[in-house]
Formats: structure tokens, sequence, C-alpha cells
């Protein structure tokens, strides 16, 4: 009898450490997806174990959530795609765990599919067949610089004169442009090629340029 329960145990124990199952997953994702305006592009969801976590500390294996999307998806701004997702994914897998199976799976990424195009993507960055990557952050500023930029037009055709502001702003902008959100600022080098664009833009001097923008920055505009 004895050697009967060790063997059930045994069994038992064994069949705890088996391969994860998608078939049984502890929290159903397409239960939520109804109530997200990302799904109402979903035609289907399927989910598929992307890699066996060493260290267990996330648990034993990652999950990714694969989407069948209509292709009307591909028709909206790369910032509209990647907002969808991040509403979904903030809310339902970032930092969670579903048990698949036997094991405890931790969500990776959200993969979905149209007829033409295969977008990847967690929360913060989002590919587009492989090649492209666009990251939110970077999406939000150029927003922001479409705003500003937009802001900049109105006063002209409004008739305001060149101020203090405005010259801050374009050389702002132009700053960003150039050296990606101030990641590869150089002073030496951009500088003179924003101070000289703002003279030719305000019909100021270099000089002046830089004395206004310098001064604007340090009042926190």
């Amino acid at each position: 009898m004895e050697k009967l329960l060790l063997l059930i145990f045994l069994v038992l124990l064994l069949s705890g450490c088996g391969e994860p199952n998608v078939e049984h997953l502890s929290t159903p994702e397409e239960d939520y997806l109804e109530d997200y305006e990302l799904g109402e592009y979903v035609e289907d969801v399927s989910y598929e174990i992307d890699e066996k976590l060493e260290d267990g500390l996330r648990g034993d294996y990652t999950i990714n959530l694969r989407l069948k999307v209509k292709d009307s998806f591909d028709e909206l701004e790369n910032r509209e795609k990647l907002l969808l997702f991040r509403s979904f994914y903030q809310d339902h897998l970032k930092l969670e765990n579903t048990a698949c199976g036997n094991n405890l799976c931790a969500w990776k990424f959200i993969i979905a599919e149209t007829s033409s195009n295969v977008y990847v993507t967690d929360d913060e960055t989002m590919s587009a067949n492989g090649t492209e990557e666009y990251k939110w952050k970077e999406l939000v500023a150029e927003d922001q610089r479409k705003a500003d930029e937009e802001e900049l037009r109105q006063n002209a055709a409004e008739g305001i004169n060149a101020s203090n502001f405005a010259i801050h702003l374009f050389m702002k902008l132009e700053y960003d442009k150039l050296t990606k959100n101030g990641q590869n600022y150089i002073p030496e080098v951009h500088d003179p090629i924003v101070a000289k664009m703002a003279a030719e833009e305000f019909e100021i001097t270099e000089e002046q340029a830089l004395e206004i923008y310098t001064e604007q920055e340090v009042k926190g505009y």
C-alpha cells in the first residue's frame, strides 16, 4: 500500500511540472476585450507560449496574446493603434500572470495581425512587420510638436508680431527635430544652426536669437 501511495504521489508531482497549456487559462482575455475600443477590431483571439523563464521570478513561462484584427485597423494613425494596445495592456497584461495548465505564465506581447500587417507591442513600443518601430513617448512628443507648430502658424496668420515666446518656441521645435528631443544635443554644433534659422525666420541677429532662447529657458517657458 505504501508503495502504491508513493507511486501516486510521484505521478501527481510530475504532472504538475508538465508543459504549459493555453487551453485552460485562468484569465481568458477575450472576456475583457469587448469592454475596450480595441475589441471592436478583434475577430479572433488565441494564445502562444513564448519562452521559459529561467529565474522563475515572474512565473514559469511568458505568453503572448494573439489577435486577428480587421483590416480597418491598418487605417488608424500609429499613435491611435498604440493607444488602443496600451490601454488594454496596462489594464490586463502588464505585470500580470495567468495560470496556463499547471504552470504560471507572465504576459509578454500582444501580436495583432491584419491581412497585410503584423503588429507586435507592449505598452511602450509597437513594431510593424518586424521593421518599423514606434515608441509611445516619441509619438506623444510628435503630437506636442505639431500642436506647437500649429499655434505658431495661427499667431502668424493673425498678424501677431514675433515675440520672445514665439522665437523661443520656434527654436525649441528646431532643436527637438535636430537632436531627437535633446538626446543628441551638442551645443557647439546645434546652437549655431538653430540660431541661424531663427535669425532668418524673425529677421534678427543670431546673437539675439541665442540670447532670447537662453532667457526664455531660464524663465521656464
